[in-house]
């Protein structure tokens, strides 16, 4: 069973993993391209910290929770504009199933392919998702 702060943990390392993919310019043109549009919309560490201090409060969205290790850290500051929900749902879907697709992939570099089940391990499915976008 995926605890609450282990979501939270499993968003952050899909936000770093998909910039470790953008660095390592390893993919075909078109998953080059669509990690750069899941960038675009999918929440910042920052973003993704704020959501959880936020559910920590509220008992209707269960699914996040602060970090232990980053529990008393500094209050977030987020930099970007603000994207609306429906962008955050669509590039965490993306980034749910790019995940999904990349376990099979032979074109990784081995340190990357060992990332995967880790960061999918706790990411959020389709109906969390959802779920999660609904209760921002």
């Amino acid at each position: 069973m995926t605890m609450p702060d282990e979501r939270t943990r499993a968003l952050r390392w899909g936000w770093e993993y998909l910039q470790e993919l953008n660095e390592a310019a390893v993919l075909d043109d078109k998953d080059s391209q669509c990690v750069a549009e899941i960038l675009e919309h999918y929440p910042q560490p920052d973003e993704i910290r704020l959501w959880a201090k936020r559910a920590q409060n509220d008992s209707v969205n269960l699914l996040l929770a602060p970090e232990l290790a980053l529990n008393d850290a500094a209050e977030p500051t987020i930099t970007r504009p603000a994207r609306s929900t429906s962008e955050t749902e669509q590039a965490l879907m993306l980034a749910y199933g790019l995940f999904r697709g990349l376990r099979s992939a032979n074109n990784l570099p081995e340190k990357l392919k060992r990332q995967i089940p880790y960061v999918l391990r706790h990411f959020p499915d389709e109906r969390e998702i959802e779920w999660l976008c609904r209760t921002l």
